[in-house]
């Protein structure tokens, strides 16, 4: 068998498999972000309306807006909490500790989303444990109540919710950079910095922006710590399940849509920053 038909055959039922359950799916989603909603159902008729209504409601666009400001700005912040948390892990103590520690980080994941959402309440309360703790300390003469039900909670949370997906990807391109190749540096007289900027931080650059993918997508579309932290901040996926739940059905494929190609577009962005083959070779 030629090696292109060889190719070909083992590739076929992967792209059998997408087609069934992504694209297909994906190509009805697009159709019926097109229907026409009415007040007991859909019909089936052509329309630009859904798409019109968003980015002609300067509220909506606002929401659309703020969710890509959220998303960024948490893989920001997860990159810069993560990448000294992988580097401890992968540079500076024995892999099977590092593992093991690796292990320990994934087991918030055990339980539900939602009870790791709500957990946060009491502490982000007004009457919570960090506003108390900072008036036991006298930073603060009273409650403050950015902590809960603001934007500023909602990245919090955020944060706690997807650093694990920014530590891993780095961990593991931090644990492949070979020892020998720091001896050799530090041999040729380069210092720790040099060897950081030089070596080190280009060799695990890949693994930030595999980490900043992971970080980005679950962040657009996120929509139960929103409803239960964000209080008035509106994002995507709260609005698609909020659209939902009035069963208008084509507004939210015309949202689901929209936030498809924001992904794609995201992805596309950071995939362009590095070299494709060290993610996925």
């Amino acid at each position: 068998m030629k090696p292109t038909l060889k190719r070909i055959g083992l590739l076929t039922p992967a792209i059998i498999g997408i087609g069934i359950f992504l694209l297909i799916p994906l190509g009805f989603l697009l159709i019926y972000s097109f229907y026409t909603p009415r007040p007991l159902g859909v019909e089936k008729s052509f329309t630009l309306q859904n798409y019109l209504g968003i980015f002609g409601n300067p509220i909506t666009l606002d929401t659309v807006l703020r969710t890509i400001r959220i998303a960024t700005t948490t893989t920001l912040l997860c990159g810069l909490v993560a990448y000294p948390a992988a580097y401890f892990l992968a540079r500076k103590i024995p892999q099977k500790k590092g593992l093991m520690l690796m292990v320990l980080l994934v087991i918030p994941f055990w339980t539900s989303s939602l009870i790791r959402t709500i957990s946060w309440l009491p502490l982000l309360g007004r009457n919570g444990a960090i506003n108390l703790a900072l008036m036991k300390v006298g930073l603060l003469d009273h409650p403050l109540d950015i902590f809960l039900f603001s934007e500023f909670a909602l990245q919090i949370v955020l944060i706690q919710y997807y650093v694990v997906f920014m530590i891993g990807p780095i961990y593991i391109f931090l644990s492949q950079i070979p020892e020998n190749l720091i001896n050799a540096a530090k041999t040729l007289g380069a210092n720790n910095w040099k060897i950081f900027v030089h070596i080190i931080f280009p060799l695990s650059f890949p693994g930030i922006i595999m980490g900043s993918i992971f970080v980005f997508v679950l962040c657009l579309g996120n929509f139960e710590v929103p409803k239960f932290v964000g209080g008035i901040v509106q994002t995507i996926g709260l609005v698609i399940l909020n659209t939902i739940t009035i069963l208008n059905w084509p507004k939210a494929a015309a949202f689901s849509a929209l936030l498809i190609v924001i992904t794609l577009m995201g992805v596309i962005l950071l995939l362009r920053m590095t070299n494709v083959k060290k993610i996925f070779l």
